[in-house]
């Protein structure tokens, strides 16, 4: 037998075959948006997941409680996006000045840099303890259907603030 039959004839296969696929968002995709992370600012997504805070996009909170780092897709450009990898640096991990990081992937259709950073909530990782070390964390498979034009992780906390790498993943 070629596969196992769930129900009236459909193979596990066939269900398989119609699950939605999770690609990565092309890194130099759209222009990168943020509040906080203005040193190194690209680095955050240059496909390099191993480099040193030195290296790494970060920066100051200035007072700041979150800092957020993301994409502007571009107009007519918008993208259905359903997960996250995210990197710390190999040094110092996310610096955040918590022991605790909640990451948050927020998504929107109006230009977050105008609204306080307000937008829906895609997904979450679930809570972890910060360290010198890259720390690679996801969050994928999100039931997220719509599309937006700017998407971002929310991280960090009083302190600098640092992350080596984000991939951004859309549904096709």
């Amino acid at each position: 037998r070629d596969g196992a039959y769930l129900m009236s004839g459909v193979t596990f296969q066939a269900l398989l075959s119609r699950r939605p696929v999770e690609n990565a968002i092309g890194q130099g995709v759209g222009t990168i948006i943020t509040d906080i992370y203005t040193t190194n600012q690209s680095a955050g997504f240059d496909g390099t997941t191993n480099q040193a805070i030195a290296a790494a996009a970060h920066g100051p909170s200035s007072g700041n409680s979150v800092g957020r780092y993301g994409k502007d897709f571009g107009s007519g450009n918008a993208k259905v996006v359903t997960g996250v990898d995210i990197y710390g640096a190999n040094d110092a991990g996310y610096l955040n000045g918590y022991a605790t990081v909640t990451p948050i992937l927020k998504a929107s259709n109006t230009d977050p840099t105008t609204t306080s950073w307000t937008g829906t909530t895609i997904g979450s990782i679930t809570p972890f303890t910060n360290a010198n070390a890259i720390l690679a964390k996801s969050s994928l498979g999100n039931s997220n259907s719509t599309a937006y034009r700017y998407a971002w992780i929310e991280i960090c906390g009083t302190s600098t603030c640092g992350l080596a790498e984000v991939v951004l993943y859309e549904t096709t």
